[in-house]
């Protein structure tokens, strides 16, 4: 079994709420990549304008057995409570 975390708000005391997506998955890379959390992968991603990419990337999910895709602007700061769409 393997956890894909896509996301880190909280870091050794201290809250990443107000920093961007891309500052939180850098914290998130340099966190795993140090071993300190065995058996966890950083989801994959993807910064992109192309709708194009985007079916790609969902189609390839898909094909792995993963439900779907995340979609967050890079720049964004978290906002709790936000964010989750059921269509």
């Amino acid at each position: 079994m393997k956890l894909y975390v896509f996301d880190l708000l909280y870091l050794d005391g201290k809250s990443l709420i107000d920093s961007s997506l891309m500052e939180r998955r850098e914290f998130l890379s340099a966190l795993i990549q140090d071993g300190k959390l065995e058996g966890i992968e950083v989801a994959k991603f993807i910064v992109t304008g192309s709708s194009e990419k985007a079916r790609g990337m969902f189609q390839e999910a898909l094909e792995l057995g993963f439900e779907g895709l995340m979609i967050k602007n890079p720049s964004s700061k978290y906002t709790p409570g936000k964010g989750v769409l059921n269509g």
